[in-house]
């Protein structure tokens, strides 16, 4: 368990388990489901490495848990205003270093970062597999639903990319990608002679050479993404 990323997800909502089954297609996650409903529990437990049933705003409730291996904990309930609150502060007490919750409003928000959230989001169900595919993929940015599997994305560009012209890299082809626009840092001289740093954004042509540090947005399912940045 130690070697893979322990994701701790509290709340098995539609949200909830749309995340659980997301996070659980991938080899290097390991997910442990948490909800007070042995119904909850009963409907996810195949899809998860651990699923426990326990109240999530009672402190002595966490003592069984593996508190120290935890990287991520996902506060998923959102319209149990005052569960979240609790919840998310219990995590922060026992030093969960990585704390993401759920809110309703912007009330609801800062009061949850004001208890120890690192991040707070507002997301349906279908926002459940963008928030696993970041989790799983971190260098991977936020990413946007075309149609089915198909995703626009932006990634950091791969290291034997570095160097090479997109003819040669052939990437329709090969990896089933489509390179939508290049995004480069241009570092310049402003009008007052000093240094700064600009963003360009470049539409691509095939004899355009790639360089360290760009950034490509391309189209492309998960799967085929994932490939690029294994590369």
């Amino acid at each position: 368990m130690a070697q893979n990323k322990v994701i701790t997800i509290i709340g098995l909502g539609t949200f909830g388990i749309a995340l659980c089954k997301e996070l659980a297609k991938s080899n290097d996650v390991y997910v442990i489901a948490i909800d007070k409903s042995e119904k909850q529990i009963e409907q996810i437990k195949e899809f998860v490495a651990q699923a426990i049933q326990m109240n999530s705003t009672e402190e002595d409730s966490f003592k069984d848990l593996p508190l120290n291996t935890i990287d991520t904990a996902i506060v998923a309930m959102a319209t149990d205003i005052e569960s979240s609150i609790l919840t998310t502060a219990i995590l922060k007490k026992n030093n969960i270093s990585n704390i993401i919750a759920r809110a309703t409003s912007s009330i609801h928000a800062s009061i949850l970062q004001k208890v120890g959230a690192t991040e707070v989001i507002n997301v349906e169900a279908d926002g459940g597999k963008r928030l696993a595919s970041r989790l799983i993929s971190p260098d991977i940015m936020e990413q946007v639903q075309i149609s089915g599997e198909l995703v626009l994305t932006e990634l950091p560009l791969p290291r034997a990319f570095f160097g090479k012209k997109l003819i040669e890299l052939n990437l329709r082809s090969k990896y089933n990608i489509n390179v939508v626009c290049i995004k480069r840092k241009i570092h310049d001289i402003d009008r007052f002679d000093n240094p700064m740093v600009r963003e360009e954004v470049l539409f691509p042509r095939p004899d355009d050479k790639l360089n360290e540090g760009d950034f490509l947005m391309v189209i492309g399912r998960n799967d085929d993404i994932n490939i690029l940045r294994e590369l």
